[in-house]
């Protein structure tokens, strides 16, 4: 027997079925996001990025490709690089982490051999900054993990592995899947391979390219699981180890083990820069960019050699304001204008979408989420027509976020009001509601950071409020 005391009841396991709601409009769900942005580890593909329209930015994809995207074939190609909005002060909902996220699954499914034509072995990781990471060190930190968590270390980890003198080749001729073979120690010794016996060969071999001993030995043992190296090494340094190691692991070492696991280059898509700006006093920040420098193109470690790690910043206007001085007197706008210019030459700029665009993908969500029984032949955009497409993208200024989210509160309105059909006149007529109107141009606020520096590291006092130029 059970309690019947509510508090010891469960909530209904499963999805909560929806199909009835959104039926009259031929829908089984709402099929757009009830907030602007990407949350990348989210499971609903509606926020999460899995649904993408490559066509709505086509010209930023050729930019992309022109601008940084490494390979023989492209000689030119940017270390550094920048995504900019282009036409609305704050740059929300714009489209770019979308795109980040985009171009990372894009590359890292054939590791390059697509976007390279076959020419380059590379791979992309999307890095996001939080807050705290207001030193370089830390933005190392964040670097290596995000190496370590998307698998790209493990993975460089199996290639080694596979093409390592020490295993017997008739071994190699079973590989399939490497996370389950190559990189699993019980397949290996399934396969009369001792793991152990393997792992000090790989050990030596990192030691011989200029990995230090005990870095090697955890890499060799626990690098091809991301989950062990996570426990036995990321989880236990110390903040003392990533000040006083943290750019030489990422910038030399991982390198050495990048390359020798013959890989060309790591693209370092950093979104959101300004949770690192923001919260950086002038101290802080002038520290920061002049890190960036010697790490990325005049310092002696091996990714400056190499030109092997590429990193695209994305960069709001207001956050290029404070970062530009800084940026001109550490000497960066001689290997990447942030202004002026020869600017041009290191952005990808990004506009509001036109209507084409916007109807383009507003069908890609719509078709994941429309009963096909229901819909009428040749109407794609069903519940809506073109007409109430582009009167919906001209209330929004064409701006990808706010459109996605208005489609999801037109769409709620709708059902609220047994629609079958939402009209241009009937978009018009809500986009006059109280409730609409009270949401209007929330998006467009600069976020405001949770809490500014107590105190200049150059002791002049208090740090700046935000919003006041460094």
């Amino acid at each position: 027997m059970y309690n019947n005391n509510n508090f010891f009841r469960n909530a209904p396991i499963g999805e909560i079925d929806t199909i009835d709601r959104y039926q009259s409009l031929g829908l089984r769900d709402n099929p757009f996001p009830s907030k602007p942005g990407v949350r990348v580890n989210s499971e609903d593909i509606r926020s999460n990025g899995t649904i993408y329209e490559p066509s709505v930015r086509e010209t930023e994809q050729a930019e992309f490709e022109q601008i940084f995207l490494p390979g023989p074939r492209n000689p030119h190609a940017k270390t550094c690089a920048f995504v900019m909005d282009y036409a609305t002060s704050s740059g929300r909902g714009i489209g770019k982490t979308a795109f980040l996220n985009y171009q990372t699954r894009r590359v890292n499914e054939d590791w390059g051999q697509s976007a390279t034509e076959g020419q380059s072995l590379i791979f992309a990781v999307r890095i996001q900054p939080v807050a705290e990471t207001r030193k370089f060190w830390e933005f190392a930190k964040l670097i290596a993990k995000a190496l370590v968590d998307e698998y790209v270390l493990a993975k460089a980890m199996w290639r080694i592995r596979y093409f390592h003198q020490a295993l017997p080749n008739e071994v190699r001729l079973k590989v399939t899947d490497p996370e389950t073979t190559i990189g699993s120690d019980t397949w290996l010794r399934a396969q009369g391979v001792e793991p152990l016996y393997f792992a000090e060969h790989i050990r030596d071999d990192l030691e011989k390219i200029g990995i230090p001993s005990e870095v090697a030995k955890k890499l060799a043992y626990f690098g091809n699981d991301h989950g062990r190296f996570n426990e036995t090494f990321m989880d236990v340094e110390t903040d003392f180890f990533w000040r006083k190691h943290g750019n030489e692991f990422v910038f030399e070492w991982l390198v050495k083990i990048f390359r020798y696991a013959g890989i060309s280059n790591g693209l370092l898509l950093v979104d959101e820069v300004e949770k690192i700006v923001l919260y950086q006093n002038k101290s802080e920040r002038r520290s920061f960019v002049e890190s960036l420098r010697y790490c990325f193109f005049d310092g002696e470690h091996e990714n400056t050699k190499y030109s092997f790690f590429r990193i695209l910043l994305t960069i709001h206007p207001y956050v290029q304001e404070l970062l530009l001085p800084h940026w001109e007197a550490s000497g960066l706008d001689r290997f990447a204008a942030l202004s002026r210019e020869l600017s041009k030459n290191f952005t990808i700029y990004f506009n509001p979408i036109e209507n084409a665009m916007a109807v383009a993908m507003t069908s890609k969500y719509l078709e994941r989420f429309q009963l096909p029984d229901t819909i009428p032949a040749n109407q794609h955009l069903h519940p809506f027509d073109e007409a109430a497409i582009i009167e919906a993208t001209r209330l929004t200024k064409g701006v990808p976020g706010k459109l996605l989210t208005f489609l999801h509160e037109m769409i709620e309105h709708a059902v609220g009001k047994g629609e079958t059909f939402v009209s241009a006149a009937f978009i018009r007529e809500f986009a006059t509601t109280p409730t609409r109107k009270a949401h209007e141009g929330e998006d467009d606020q600069v976020p405001e950071p949770l809490k500014n520096p107590l105190a200049d590291l150059k002791g002049s006092g208090l740090a700046p409020k935000r919003g006041v130029s460094e």
